[in-house]
């Protein structure tokens, strides 16, 4: 029986696309992250089976370069693969095999080649809107700075992620700003009608 494969998950020609692409966007100066054009090298003369997709340098890494192989979400890496991942353990060269469109550039972020992406559900947990306490305490300090937020010190003392607090709205305010919303829609709706 064939394989069912998913149509909207991404290919690993994607995937790569997808990653250089966010290493071009977010790159750390002194990095590099390279895609290896070694895809189905079956005994063809300069092409070796196994090598992984991208090689990463970064100023994290200093003198190592990593290795990337890149799978779609279940894929599994072949046996010329696995050897090549078990070389460059051998040799000390860090390596990695993910999956997906994210596990890279998390990795990516790990050894310091792009500079760390905010994801939502992180600040609602630092706040401990998600999981609780517990779990908003088990973010690291270092963590908590990269994603701007100083804890309930911060936020009494009127700063949240490192900005001022916006005042609360005065009664005035609120008038105003339904007075331009009306103003808005009486302009729009005479547009409408000229036409």
């Amino acid at each position: 029986m064939a394989r069912k494969r998913n149509s909207f998950a991404p290919s690993e020609d994607q995937i790569t696309a997808a990653v250089v692409a966010h290493w071009k966007d977010f790159g750390v100066a002194g990095s590099l992250v390279a895609s290896i054009p070694n895809k189905r090298a079956f005994g063809q003369a300069g092409l070796t089976p196994g090598l992984p997709d991208l090689l990463v340098l970064s100023p994290q890494l200093g003198n190592l370069t990593g290795y990337m192989e890149l799978k779609v979400e279940r894929g599994r890496p072949s046996t010329a693969q696995t050897a090549m991942r078990d070389l460059m353990r051998e040799r000390g060269a860090p390596y990695a095999l993910t999956h997906g469109r994210d596990e890279p550039i998390r990795q990516l972020e790990a050894w310091g080649a792009v500079r760390p992406i905010v994801r939502p559900n992180e600040r609602f947990v630092a706040m401990g809107k998600v999981g609780g306490p517990a779990r908003a305490a088990s973010l690291t300090p270092e963590r908590r700075r990269e994603i701007g937020l100083m804890g309930a010190e911060a936020a009494r003392a009127g700063k949240v992620g490192g900005r001022e607090r916006r005042p609360p709205l005065t009664p005035e305010r609120r008038k105003e700003i339904a007075r331009h919303a009306v103003q808005v829609r009486w302009a729009k709706a005479r547009s409408r009608a000229a036409e």
